[in-house]
């Protein structure tokens, strides 16, 4: 009776399956640092998330409030909602402000991923169009981030 080969067998088979690489993975081009720190940042679908969550402005109101109160962490996760909003809709500034802000209420790793975001937010902004789809050239889902 032979116990172990059937556990031989499925291993096996795990191990030459090829992984699927998603869209993201293929617009940070191998980034690892960036894709963590972008897939953490961006919507799955933008449009219902942002209705529910409300407009930027909300999400700095609240942050100011929290703050005022000492609530660090609950300023940190309005900044970054902001932030998150500001980059589906284009605006690198905004996007940056609030990126900003975030960083300087943030501890761990957390300042790590935000850092990353604002080393890169000219490439973060090109990747976060194509991500959502607002770019009109033919290859936005595929390809090479080349200007």
């Amino acid at each position: 009776m032979n116990l172990f080969r059937r556990g031989r067998k499925a291993a096996a088979k795990t191990e030459s399956t090829p992984v699927a690489q998603d869209l993201l993975s293929i617009l940070c081009q191998g980034d690892e640092e960036l894709h963590y720190a972008m897939s953490y940042f961006l919507y799955l679908k933008p449009e219902e998330q942002i209705a529910r969550i409300g407009a930027t402005e909300l999400q700095v109101q609240m942050a100011t409030e929290v703050m005022e109160r000492g609530d660090r962490t609950m300023a940190v996760v309005d900044y970054e909602t902001a932030a998150r909003i500001e980059l589906y809709r284009g605006n690198k500034e905004n996007a940056r402000m609030y990126l900003e802000k975030a960083q300087g209420l943030q501890e761990g790793n957390g300042r790590k991923r935000l850092s990353t975001l604002l080393s890169n937010l000219e490439k973060v902004m090109k990747i976060a169009k194509r991500y959502y789809r607002q770019d009109d050239t033919p290859s936005s889902t595929a390809g090479s981030m080349s200007e």
